[in-house]
């Protein structure tokens, strides 16, 4: 018999729930939600794949389904609670044992620690599955899901070519061994993600000695690049690569525009040294400023974007560049260990990032300014809300009383998932599954605690 112990709801679990093999009703009595009455749910077949999406209200739940005599299909375990919750807070996942024996449904939990932690969107997740069922192809670069995504990603990017890969970081060093040989420099802002966050790769994996500029909110500025720039000689190695970071982590999010872009190229141009951009964020930028993602790599000679944080993908991401660039940046990519096969269930769902998440961005820009306003009003915290221009909130902390740690703490013995950022910072992101409501708990949860 078909286990139901995951489901939030008032029927007997002995009973089997039916419902029609063309999508039609459910069979059963009314289900208990939340407190929320539904005289049936929503069910969706996925085509060809024993799956089934059921939503009541602000939930939906993607179940493991099988065929039975008389074709009638059962509902077996629960296999993801794919959120779209617009309550007070979002969703946590748990064994859903433990979840229903211990919470009567759902813990739920606002976890503003990265974008990288939204979960696929229900259309994804019905990509993937569809996907999962065609065969695999063999060759690198010969799938037709894949190429799909890398045609949509070089277009998008204005380039001539993309590749999709499992990390932004493995982006980031694919064009840094590229653009460099062993014992060459590149020239990065201090405080940019290769520099700060990608265990000193670029030395480790390309014998590259970064040097390294303090910028303003990200920006490098034109006449410190120029004094940075070494053409090389028998006593010093020469200047390979520029690596630019758009939109800058460290700096809260901060935006590139496309005129700060080209005059940083422009000296680049000079010296003829290749530009890498580090678009992890990219699309926040762009949306941000109102104009296309091509427009702020236009003047960057190969340009990396994450699939897997606001966009919302389970994982991956893109390299784009000139069709010789990417045509070596296969071969790097194998050899850093980034060549897997199959690539096309995840692609499928890189597909609909893209296509689908894009605008909705300037959301959870809304809402990190929300919660930038709000929490500056908490004491012993400082933040400007007019320097929150994405999705990124990062607040300098001097408390009286309490320390950083102290404060993370409080707030996850609530249910608040943030973390320190550097020694007297805290880091808030905002995503597709925080809404309005959760910017509200923040704010009125940290209001409490800091009064102290």
């Amino acid at each position: 018999m078909s286990r139901h112990h995951g489901l939030p709801n008032t029927r007997d679990p002995s009973t089997p729930l039916r419902f029609a093999q063309d999508d039609s009703l459910c069979i059963g009595p009314s289900l208990n939600h939340s407190g929320l009455e539904a005289s049936f749910w929503d069910f969706k077949l996925c085509d060809g794949f024993g799956s089934v999406w059921a939503s009541c209200r602000e939930y939906r739940y993607l179940l493991e389904v099988s065929a039975t005599a008389g074709g009638v299909w059962t509902i077996g375990e629960p296999l993801l609670l794919a959120v779209d919750f617009r309550g007070s807070r979002s969703t946590k996942e748990l064994p859903w044992s433990d979840a229903t024996d211990n919470y009567g449904g759902v813990i739920m939990v606002v976890d503003l620690r990265s974008d990288f932690l939204s979960r696929p969107t229900p259309e994804m997740v019905e990509a993937m599955s569809k996907a999962a069922l065609q065969k695999c192809s063999f060759g690198l670069r010969e799938d037709p899901i894949l190429l799909k995504l890398e045609g949509i990603a070089a277009s998008m990017l204005g380039k001539e070519d993309a590749l999709f890969f499992p990390t932004g970081t493995m982006c980031n060093q694919t064009a840094i061994n590229i653009a460099c040989s062993h014992g060459e420099k590149l020239i990065a802002e201090t405080n940019s993600h290769v520099i700060t966050s990608e265990a000193s790769a670029p030395a480790v994996l390309s014998g590259v000695m970064p040097k390294l500029i303090d910028g303003e909110r990200g920006f490098i500025e034109p006449n410190d690049l120029e004094d940075a720039i070494e053409e090389g000689d028998e006593l010093r190695s020469r200047t390979s690569l520029i690596v630019l970071e758009n939109t800058h982590n460290r700096s809260g999010g901060t935006v590139l525009t496309s005129n700060q872009t080209q005059r940083i190229y422009d000296v680049a141009h000079r010296h003829n040294i290749p530009i890498h951009l580090d678009g992890s964020r990219l699309f926040n930028a762009a949306v941000y400023l109102g104009i296309s993602a091509s427009d702020l790599c236009h003047c960057a000679d190969s340009v990396s974007i994450s699939l897997n944080k606001g966009l919302s993908a389970p994982m991956g991401a893109i390299l784009a560049g000139s069709k010789a660039f990417i045509k070596e940046a296969v071969r790097i990519r194998q050899r850093f260990g980034g060549g897997w096969r199959p690539t096309n269930i995840l692609a499928a769902a890189g597909i609909v990032a893209l296509e689908t998440m894009v605008e909705r961005l300037a959301e959870d820009h809304r809402n990190a300014k929300q919660l930038a306003e709000g929490i500056a009003e908490c004491k012993g915290v400082s933040i400007d809300p007019e320097n929150v221009q994405t999705n990124l909130v990062i607040a300098k902390v001097n408390h009286p009383k309490l320390s950083i740690q102290e404060i993370i703490h409080k707030l996850k013995d609530r249910d608040i998932l943030i973390i320190q950022f550097g020694p007297g910072s805290i880091r808030m992101v905002t995503y597709r599954e925080i809404n309005e409501d959760h910017v509200n708990e923040v704010i009125r949860n940290l209001l409490e605690i800091t009064k102290t």
